[in-house]
């Protein structure tokens, strides 16, 4: 069984942590049967961004730029963030 549909996902700040990241549309799946998360930019993950482990991960509900979003924080501290 999988949930899929479009989300917001706020883009990494990398090297400039003082400037937050911009928020871009994409396609996301959870794939529950193998625990992960699918980020795509697209419906038929072509173009694939990120496959998240999300049974290893925490789960945040956090307030970013006047949105209610969820944060993931995966191993080591990286953290992505998704709002509908």
């Amino acid at each position: 069984m999988s949930i899929s549909g479009p989300l917001y996902r706020r883009t990494p700040r990398l090297f400039n942590r003082s400037k937050p990241g911009e928020w871009g549309l994409v396609w996301c799946e959870l794939a529950l049967e193998r625990g992960e998360l699918l980020v795509a930019l697209d419906p038929d993950s072509r173009s694939r961004i990120a496959t998240i482990p999300v049974k290893d991960c925490e789960l945040a509900h956090v307030r970013s730029d006047g949105r209610d979003c969820i944060e993931l924080t995966i191993n080591h501290g990286k953290k992505e963030t998704f709002s509908s």
